[in-house]
């Protein structure tokens, strides 16, 4: 296949991508809000700030640079680079594979996956604690003493909290 026909398809996609007509989107009952790039773009946006990253945090461990993630953030890259958006994927824990479905390319079905589950987003201190739970490095007794010392902390919280002693913020 030559560079221009690569070139060629990659136009061809990213037009299906985005239908400038604001009444019907090309799937026909999708509007224009429902969009595959729309629907990535809040991804991205939303999966970013679980992580409560700045968009340099995601660019420095996606290794692109931050106007690209401001594009697909704002839903304005026309032609999606699969090696921009993979990085970008991983760099924030979703799996690559999803994108031809948030695109609406294909449906689960179709490529032969179960219903999506709901996607559980936890605060970058949570993913912390989760990587230093599951990290092999770590003994079940070291494991157990920080649930313990959690559990504990979570309970004076809680009790702090009932008194009116906790503090705002």
């Amino acid at each position: 296949m030559s560079v221009k026909t690569i070139r060629h398809h990659r136009r061809y996609v990213a037009n299906l991508l985005h239908d400038y007509r604001p009444e019907q989107h090309y799937r026909g009952d999708m509007t224009i809000e429902e969009t595959g790039v729309a629907r990535l773009a809040r991804l991205i946006r939303d999966a970013r700030k679980a992580l409560d990253w700045t968009q340099d945090d995601l660019a420095r461990e996606a290794g692109v640079s931050r106007p690209t993630v401001q594009r697909y953030e704002n839903g304005k890259s026309r032609y999606p680079g699969s090696d921009e958006l993979r990085s970008i994927f991983l760099a924030l824990r979703l799996d690559p594979r999803e994108l031809p479905v948030i695109l609406g390319l294909v449906t689960r079905e179709e490529i032969g996956q179960p219903a999506a589950a709901p996607v559980r987003r936890f605060s970058s201190s949570t993913e912390r604690i989760i990587a230093l739970l599951e990290d092999p490095a770590v003994s079940e007794d070291e494991r157990h003493a920080l649930a313990a010392l959690l559990e504990a902390r979570g309970q004076a919280l809680r009790a702090a909290g009932e008194r009116g002693e906790r503090k705002a913020g």
